[in-house]
């Protein structure tokens, strides 16, 4: 999500690297692929889209806006994810949902959204989250961008519960996965993995 070069470096094997444009002097390696907007890499049968958002980058001082930021669509096998950046709630959300929709899953950042005066350009409220994903055509959605590092003034557990009690006055079926769980695909829907039978 943030380009976390320790990180990488710790993760072991061959690996691709699919990052928005202008990433490519910050990882030097063969094994990176950048996408502009509505471009697409496809390998091993899954296909990477990057999708507009709305944001900023930077990573230096004098680096405002040089690389893009994006979400990707991901597709494979008959499912189509969503898996979003940082972003504010913005109208593109609906014109990916007539374009690209529906999604199986979108997994969109609800953490960080406190105080909305400074926060709202860029951080989506769980809120907004769950109407992004209503827009996209998301049949499950996840909130995530929350619980690993306190971002903004909302309590670190608040995101998650937020976005539930919004999915369900909305009908959408909430995907909800704490840091370290994880989910597979069961019977038409995502289910975290230890509520799959054996």
């Amino acid at each position: 999500d943030h380009l976390d070069l320790t990180a990488l470096k710790k993760i072991a094997g061959p690996k691709k690297i699919i990052t928005p444009l202008g990433f490519s002097h910050y990882l030097a390696t063969p094994d990176l692929v950048e996408l502009d907007w509505f471009e697409s890499f496809e390998e091993s049968g899954v296909r990477f889209t990057a999708l507009p958002l709305q944001h900023w980058s930077k990573r230096k001082i004098a680096d405002t806006n040089c690389s893009l930021w994006a979400g990707f669509m991901v597709e494979a096998e008959g499912l189509r994810i969503f898996l979003s950046g940082d972003t504010g709630y913005f109208f593109g959300f609906e014109e990916m949902g007539e374009l690209f929709g529906p999604f199986d899953l979108a997994l969109l950042p609800a953490g960080a959204f406190l105080p909305r005066r400074l926060m709202a350009p860029f951080h989506l409220s769980p809120e907004e989250a769950v109407r992004a994903a209503q827009e996209l055509k998301a049949r499950q959605a996840t909130p995530i961008h929350w619980g690993a590092y306190k971002l903004g003034d909302e309590a670190l557990d608040d995101p998650p519960k937020l976005f539930k009690k919004a999915a369900r006055e909305e009908g959408l079926k909430p995907l909800i996965l704490y840091p370290g769980e994880a989910a597979l695909w069961h019977r038409g829907a995502f289910r975290p993995v230890e509520q799959i039978p054996s």
